[in-house]
């Protein structure tokens, strides 16, 4: 709880690199990263622009680490790639988002 809260008031404060650290840093510290932990600091990212190859890394981790993107996550993922231009993954995304079971909210749609 401590971890993710920290996390969150990184991100909130612009901090968002601090906040790849710290996420990169728990296991150390003898925490290991949670879903909320991942999901704060890739909507984080996804909010700086610009980022979305150190977010896709940060996805892969949560990948390798056991932890499924859920609906929220893929809508951050589309808004991600909108904003930096890549149509084609903004595509790829909605087809696996569709493809996983997930229902595209309305500002999902309107990003497609």
């Amino acid at each position: 709880y401590s971890f993710n809260r920290v996390l969150k008031v990184l991100v909130e404060l612009g901090h968002v690199d601090r906040a790849v650290y710290v996420l990169s840093q728990m296991v150390k510290m003898g925490c290991r990263p949670n879903f909320l932990s991942y999901s704060v600091v890739i909507c984080g990212l996804v909010r700086g622009k610009g980022r979305m190859k150190v977010v896709e890394g940060v996805v892969k981790e949560m990948v390798e680490n056991g932890f499924d993107l859920d609906g929220m996550m893929y809508g951050c993922l589309m808004e991600g790639y909108r904003d930096d231009g890549n149509e084609e993954m903004v595509k790829w995304v909605c087809q696996e988002m569709v493809d996983k079971g997930f229902v595209m909210n309305m500002k999902g749609f309107s990003i497609v």
